[in-house]
């Protein structure tokens, strides 16, 4: 399995996300980092749902959080050890409120786009052994941001 980590600092920078859950020890702005294009991975679609996975590199990231007000859910992973650390690799299922998959991937990037219906969802997201289950009512297309966060980074 390819295992990235992103320091929080230079992404959430780029992104903008000053005072979302991450501890403010980890949210100091990177003055000396190198400007890159905004580049938007691909847009991929899961039984009719369109979702958007990346955000490494500045100029990535900063194209995802354009994107993200499109959507109405981002999801962000990251791994709380001695700082927070973003991650990639993480498999996500989401389904719907009768338990019928919609979507099933593994993010490519610590952020996750998901184009939600309104409705009521279960969401579980699993990292290296690790498992987060959390359910979410989306009410029409406000975007929603969760943080998803998995305890120390596990021995390899």
């Amino acid at each position: 399995m390819n295992r990235k980590l992103l320091s929080p600092v230079l992404l959430f920078s780029a992104l903008g996300l000053y005072g979302a859950t991450l501890p403010r020890c980890a949210l100091a702005q990177d003055a000396d980092a190198p400007a890159e294009a905004q580049v938007l991975p691909a847009v991929l679609e899961s039984e009719g749902i369109r979702y958007v996975s990346g955000g490494i590199g500045s100029g990535e990231a900063a194209a995802m959080r354009a994107e993200s007000r499109h959507y109405a859910l981002t999801l962000m992973f990251y791994v709380q050890a001695a700082k927070a650390m973003f991650v990639a690799d993480v498999d996500v299922l989401i389904q719907d409120a009768a338990g019928k998959v919609l979507m099933r991937t593994r993010s490519e990037g610590p952020f996750l786009l998901v184009q939600l219906p309104a409705g009521h969802y279960q969401i579980n997201c699993a990292y290296r052994g690790q498992e987060k289950h959390f359910t979410l009512a989306q009410k029409g297309a406000a975007p929603q941001l969760v943080n998803v966060m998995f305890k120390d980074e596990p021995a390899p």
